[in-house]
């Protein structure tokens, strides 16, 4: 959570933006220069009218051109800002675009995404007529290398909700961090997003959308998102992350994204007084567990359901790689 100043080290550039806005689009990069460039492309190329919204990039230390290609945009476009934030991580990012978006909402794209022409008209729309605090919509792949056979399409896509309704509460049902907008108040009054959670530099870890959403409803003590599936976008797969071992590393970093969540909830279950040494065992226990159901599934899997093993560890080996990844942030706590 912004507990701290934000870090504002490096050039920024501020174009000539209306002070009524309606909306601020922030984008938070980190060494994609070449993928921003579209997607800052596709922003600049709204059909709604530039005077009503502005686009901030929020660069988190890139070594790469980022700064070039972000200022050329603001030269070229005058509702378009840049920002360095030197801290690495996606939370102090997006804390960053918060303090420094001027909209009364604050959505939050990521950099390597693709958005229809008339995507904040659609925002827009939700916002002049539910007013939500907290709204989004789905996501779709889409695809710049070779796809491996076994990859099914919605492995990359966040998509679940077919009808525009508000959803039951982040618990049950949630948006997903690379199309969500924001009441620009009621995020601050919260105090932002939790830097101890989301994407560090290549360090992977999640939970910072599902935190600040629930600090919100707690505030409201109501079920307050807003989820719209005209309100849709296309996220990049890339190559790395249609490979096996991305899974692996992905579904432990959300078993320790929940653990973390659960304990900071106070819930039983994260937060029985497990000694290291019993979590160690617990942990090889669940080792053995999981080289068991990968053997399985090498040889007894479901073929129809799992024509291969990578579906089988994607769709089914799953469960005890969260498992994993709880008793790992869980021993994390011990050290």
């Amino acid at each position: 959570m912004m507990n701290d100043k934000t870090n504002h080290k490096g050039p920024t550039h501020v174009g000539l933006i209306n002070e009524a806005l309606l909306v601020s689009i922030v984008v938070c990069t980190y060494n994609r220069c070449d993928l921003l460039f579209d997607t800052l492309a596709n922003l600049c190329q709204q059909s709604l009218d530039p005077a009503s919204y502005e686009i901030v990039v929020v660069d988190n230390n890139s070594s790469d051109q980022t700064q070039a290609v972000s200022l050329k945009f603001c030269d070229q476009f005058p509702n378009v800002r840049y920002v360095m934030e030197s801290r690495q991580g996606l939370s102090h990012a997006r804390n960053c675009g918060l303090m420094t978006a001027r909209g009364s909402y604050v959505g939050y794209i990521d950099d390597d995404c693709l958005i229809p022409k008339g995507f904040l008209e659609i925002a827009v729309d939700i916002i002049q007529k539910k007013s939500p605090d907290v709204f989004g919509g789905p996501s779709y792949a889409f695809y710049r290398s070779p796809k491996p056979t076994w990859y099914k399409n919605r492995y990359g896509a966040n998509a679940p909700y077919t009808a525009p309704r508000y959803l039951r509460g982040s618990t049950c049902e949630n948006i997903f961090g690379c199309n969500m907008f924001f009441k620009r108040e009621s995020l601050k009054q919260v105090g932002g997003f939790d830097p101890k959670l989301g994407m560090s530099g290549k360090k992977i870890f999640y939970g910072e959308e599902v935190s600040v959403i629930k600090r919100i409803e707690a505030m409201r003590s109501a079920s307050i998102i807003y989820y719209d599936p005209k309100l849709y976008l296309y996220h990049l797969v890339q190559a790395e992350r249609m490979k096996i071992g991305w899974f692996f590393r992905m579904f432990i970093a959300q078993g320790g994204a929940a653990y973390y969540l659960a304990a900071d909830r106070g819930e039983k279950i994260a937060t029985q007084p497990l000694g290291r040494m019993q979590l160690l065992r617990r942990s090889l226990s669940l080792v053995k567990q999981i080289a068991g159901d990968l053997l399985r599934g090498l040889c007894f899997r479901d073929r129809h359901r799992y024509p291969y093993i990578q579906n089988y560890i994607v769709e089914h080996t799953k469960r005890y790689l969260l498992l994993l990844g709880r008793l790992h942030e869980q021993y994390k706590d011990h050290v």
